[in-house]
């Protein structure tokens, strides 16, 4: 009897060191957006966006959900892809449930933003704030910076 609780407990606490935590959860999901962005993979994108998305542009423009969705599709009528690398990536939760991932983004590949030169690297610096919601990660906000 006390070998078989051994193991149960054994295998109960195993399984917990290999489950990942909200703030890696969360990194995942946004590096997981990143490159659905750079590919324009929608399904992916609307699967990870939140209802009440608001997206702060690197020229400041304010976007919601559906107006980031559009975006996206001028991207696809244009065929726009892009390659993206991420860097210095951290996660902290702010609340249970809530995630601040911040890091640099280094885009490089045909641009939507007629400041930078198709082919050129994009250098950004992004916060991004994700919410579980219904068991599921969902980019609720996100502000990007150019960095010069």
């Amino acid at each position: 009897m006390r070998e078989r609780i051994l193991i149960v407990l054994l295998l109960a606490f195993s399984s917990c060191a290999f489950a990942q935590s909200s703030t890696d959860q969360a990194r995942s999901a946004a590096i997981r957006f990143g490159q659905a962005w750079a590919k324009n993979d929608v399904g992916t994108l609307k699967q990870l966006l939140a209802a009440d998305y608001m997206h702060t542009d690197t020229d400041g423009k304010v976007l919601n959900k559906q107006q980031w969705l559009a975006y996206v599709q001028d991207r696809i009528a244009k065929k726009i892809t892009n390659k993206m690398k991420f860097a210095d990536v951290k996660s902290k939760e702010l609340a249970p449930g809530v995630v601040a991932v911040t890091g640099e983004n280094i885009v490089s590949g045909g641009l939507a933003n007629e400041k930078v030169n198709a082919g050129k690297l994009f250098h950004i610096r992004f916060t991004q704030i994700w919410t579980r919601r219904s068991g599921e990660w969902k980019r609720t906000y996100f502000q990007g910076t150019p960095i010069l």
